[in-house]
């Protein structure tokens, strides 16, 4: 893959722009951080519980969600893992454990709440 280069900041900044108005940049997305620390802390079982919660919901939640789920590489806090990050809205979870998922799914997710023992 070819890396793209641009003239000047301007440039730069122009097409940022044009990124961050994309229709994949209004997707939601939960991102679970599957990097070397996070998966030790178990993120592996945060995901599988992740996909597990999702499967249950009824059609019409699904839809209403919207949701596209990923693992991903290291976010860069290893040591606050496992990670789950909730996009466009911008929130960082740290330290989640599998028995955290639902709470995650109904409260924020459905529900619209941060939940601040995980922030």
């Amino acid at each position: 893959m070819e890396t793209a280069r641009y003239e000047n900041v301007k440039a730069f900044e122009a097409h940022a722009a044009t990124l961050a108005t994309s229709p994949e940049a209004k997707q939601r997305r939960v991102l679970v951080c599957c990097g070397t620390g996070c998966l030790a802390g178990g993120a592996a079982a945060v995901a599988e519980e992740l996909e597990k919660q999702l499967a249950v919901l009824d059609k019409k939640q699904r839809v209403q969600l919207n949701l596209v789920c990923k693992k991903t590489g290291c976010h860069g806090f290893c040591e606050k893992g496992p990670l789950v990050v909730l996009m466009p809205e911008a929130i960082f979870y740290k330290g989640v454990k599998p028995k955290d998922v639902e709470a995650i799914v109904q409260k924020t997710l459905l529900g619209g709440e941060v939940i601040d023992k995980l922030l």
